[in-house]
């Protein structure tokens, strides 16, 4: 099973029909969350779990079934239908590690429903740099032709296929039609991996034209519901 998260996506917002307009931010905002915040912040959860199989004592990731993964480099592998990884051949869980992950479009899960991947809706990639700076925590820069994030991310009672994850930071877009300005809210964005679709706190996107802020749009997060509240309400 798998999420594609298309990045690219036009946004024209009208004067004169609120309701549509209002539909339209959300939209919007809701791909931009998806592509620039909480992908990468799976990706993270989901290579953990290929961590525990490159590092661990007994891990082999031939031990899941459905999953073709072909070693391309001394530390560099393809996973089918997800991208590239590049583990500069240190854990993970290593301070000061660095990993590079390349989600290809339109990727492809066969599988394990709890994986989620990222694409675009023009082939182009996103790229998550995943850098170890503690135990538990980790600085990601997820980029893409049109947009970029700097997100910080830290681990809570982690066990493989059952984590907790706080996520701060923001980000911009601007694929030549529209740009954007996006930051999680300053309580933070606590994602619940046991639970799909589990996250509470809030992400605010302000819609620009130059320096000039058009709309906005604000999702708020309660467990298994979110809310939108928009400039055009």
């Amino acid at each position: 099973m798998c999420l594609v998260v298309f990045l690219a996506v036009s946004c024209r917002v009208y004067k004169g029909d609120n309701h549509a307009d209002s539909y339209i931010l959300e939209e919007t905002s809701e791909n931009l969350f998806a592509g620039y915040v909480s992908a990468p912040v799976i990706f993270v959860d989901w290579m953990q779990d290929f961590n525990g199989y490159l590092f661990g004592e007994n891990g082999s990731w031939n031990d899941i079934a459905g999953v073709n993964v072909v070693q391309t480099g001394e530390h560099a592998y393809h996973i089918d239908g997800f991208g590239l990884v590049d583990t500069g051949g240190k854990s993970l869980d290593e301070p000061g590690s660095v990993w590079s992950i390349t989600a290809e479009s339109y990727a492809r899960w066969t599988g394990f429903s709890s994986l989620q991947c990222s694409g675009t809706a023009n082939d182009e990639p996103l790229v998550v740099t995943v850098t170890c700076g503690s135990e538990n925590m980790w600085e990601l820069s997820a980029s893409s032709q049109s947009g970029h994030a700097d997100l910080t991310v830290t681990k809570h009672d982690y066990e493989i296929g059952n984590g907790t994850y706080e996520a701060r930071g923001d980000g911009s877009f601007d694929d030549g039609d529209y740009s954007a300005v996006f930051s999680i809210g300053p309580e933070g964005l606590t994602i619940v991996r046991d639970d799909a679709g589990v996250m509470y706190g809030s992400f605010k996107v302000e819609f620009m034209s130059g320096e000039q802020k058009l709309d906005t749009c604000v999702m708020s997060f309660y467990g298994n519901e979110q809310s939108f509240t928009t400039s055009r309400d």
